[in-house]
């Protein structure tokens, strides 16, 4: 019998429910396996439905190895027509897990810009703070649909997902990651809209009736969802919404982000996903990351008055977003960012990395003209593993 080391931890592959709950009296299992084998098209479903349990009792989840690329001469046969297929989308939802994100090419066929947008230059994760998982209402589209809740998307189009997370740095949110898969039409132009205070965890303040009402709030958002500062209890955070792969709208100097498409002017509904490929099996997906508007700050990050829902106009003249790695999946992650600092005049934030690399990192800062102006610096790390960096207004 093996005798476990304080360093020594345990991996659990396609565990039942009760394996997990028992592994809470093991300090040994650290992670598991939340997926059907990866030959298997439900294997990309599962993670984030069975994360939930696995989260909850501190148990990180991750799916089934993947390939990155579409390779041909597939070696699964009978149910393996998955793999090859829906690279980016497992991708992502790899990155998303908080768990290891294993490939598995055939040797030469590994996409490396795919595996770069989950990790640093030395293969330092960028992971959330909570693993992807279902949001409440995608139950219910489950339900409405009659659909069982495994039901792969790239067998079953009647089924479609909407997963979140979040990330925090030093106990702040600093965004959450919307992934919608096979959303469709509505004749309800508000169906899916994304609903912050109904979608995200923690949720990002109340709504107001009136946002006249309550003055600017004072508070920041912690990662057990409490708020502190009365103002808080009356105002939502004001928040600014990006597709992931509008990046490329994002460059250095567009003096309105929202005319650019670099980021929404309102609420983005998740429905119509956008269809990525036209192979096999390719589930229609995207992903956005939104991100809370920041103000003059004492010790912690302050949050900007919400004047009307997912408004993404400046909402004061020194108003900042940190969105930091624009081609990470995981834009903003602790592993790579602490020391958030926001005053009137500035931004600043320490970055983390190998020695000599390059980090561009990327904010919105409001201008006179009531637009976003998008505002990226390149870092490069010291000798010690970080280097500030300062924005200036």
């Amino acid at each position: 019998m093996h005798n476990f080391n304080d360093d020594d931890t345990i991996k659990t592959i396609r565990a039942m429910p009760s394996d997990i709950m028992m592994s809470v009296h093991f300090d040994w299992v650290t992670n598991a396996r939340a997926s059907n084998d990866y030959a298997m098209t439900s294997n990309l479903v599962e993670m984030p439905a069975a994360g939930l349990l696995m989260w909850s009792l501190g148990i990180r989840p991750s799916k089934d190895n993947f390939w990155t690329t579409n390779a041909t001469g597939s070696p699964y046969k009978g149910g393996g027509a998955n793999p090859g297929t829906n690279v980016e989308l497992n991708t992502i939802v790899a990155a998303l897990s908080t768990g290891p994100v294993g490939i598995s090419d055939k040797i030469g066929a590994t996409n490396a810009t795919l595996i770069m947008a989950t990790c640093t230059a030395d293969g330092d994760l960028l992971q959330t703070t909570k693993p992807l998982t279902p949001t409440d209402r995608s139950f219910v589209w489950q339900l409405q649909s009659g659909a069982a809740a495994g039901t792969p998307p790239c067998e079953s189009y009647g089924s479609q997902y909407m997963w979140n997370s979040y990330s925090a740095i030093e106990t702040v949110v600093h965004a959450w990651y919307t992934v919608g898969v096979n959303m469709k039409t509505s004749n309800s132009s508000d169906k899916f809209l994304l609903s912050p205070e109904a979608d995200f965890y923690p949720a990002p303040g109340e709504q107001s009736s009136s946002a006249d009402a309550a003055g600017p709030s004072t508070s920041a958002v912690y990662e057990d969802g409490s708020r502190h500062g009365g103002a808080a209890e009356k105002s939502a955070m004001k928040l600014v919404h990006r597709n992931w792969h509008a990046g490329n709208h994002c460059t250095d100097g567009v003096q309105d982000a929202v005319a650019a498409g670099c980021i929404y002017g309102n609420v983005p509904s998740m429905s119509p996903s956008t269809v990525r490929s036209n192979g096999n099996g390719q589930a229609a997906f995207d992903l956005i990351v939104s991100y809370p508007v920041l103000q003059t700050v004492t010790s912690t990050p302050q949050l900007a008055e919400t004047r009307a829902a997912g408004a993404a106009s400046a909402a004061a003249s020194h108003s900042w977003v940190f969105m930091g790695e624009l081609d990470k999946y995981v834009s903003v992650s602790s592993r790579r960012f602490s020391n958030v600092q926001v005053a009137s005049n500035s931004l600043q934030v320490t970055v983390s990395g190998s020695t000599g690399e390059n980090v561009s990192v990327a904010v919105l800062k409001s201008n006179a003209a009531n637009t976003w102006r998008v505002v990226v610096e390149d870092a490069v790390v010291g000798s010690q593993g970080k280097v500030d960096v300062i924005f200036s207004a």
